[in-house]
């Protein structure tokens, strides 16, 4: 694993801007470090590994490689400006994922319940799946679990 002092030998990160660049002495001084990887996130190849780059900016502001997930607050995995990193646990960054491909009523937390023909709102606390009842429309129903999600998930809930 690099360490923070071999990270800033070999990139600068500019924390208002999330890029990283190879500075001089490296082969490719000057230039945008790394790739967008398949999942979207920003991948940089350094020391003979590949890091995702939120990981590196972590280590690069406070000195400590993450040993929990680093969460992009506003859910885009580009954005590696450090005002949209945070520390989370698993929970906390799955709790600000954004709607599923597969879901089908468009909004997060609900779904079609189709012994009622109507949609159901759910959301999950502690590992545990809560109902929270069943409405005439999606947004009725999804307008149920914003509001649990920002009661139950405080800071980390997203709900689109």
């Amino acid at each position: 694993m690099i360490s923070q002092s071999r990270l800033q030998e070999l990139l600068s990160y500019d924390p208002d801007t999330g890029i990283f660049r190879w500075l001089p002495g490296t082969k490719l001084a000057g230039a945008i470090a790394g790739s967008r990887a398949v999942l979207g996130y920003w991948v940089i190849g350094v020391a003979d590994k590949s890091y995702k780059a939120h990981r590196l900016a972590h280590l690069y502001m406070t000195g400590a490689f993450p040993t929990d997930q680093i969460d992009h607050i506003n859910g885009n995995r580009e954005d590696n400006r450090w005002v949209n990193l945070r520390p989370a646990t698993n929970t906390e960054n799955a709790r600000n994922a954004s709607v599923g491909k597969n879901n089908t009523s468009g909004f997060k937390g609900v779904s079609y319940h189709k012994d009622t023909g109507k949609y159901q709102a759910r959301i999950m606390v502690d590992r545990q799946l809560i109902h929270l009842g069943i409405y005439d429309t999606a947004e009725d129903a999804h307008a149920v679990y914003s509001a649990a999600a920002k009661d139950l998930h405080g800071k980390f809930a997203r709900v689109s």
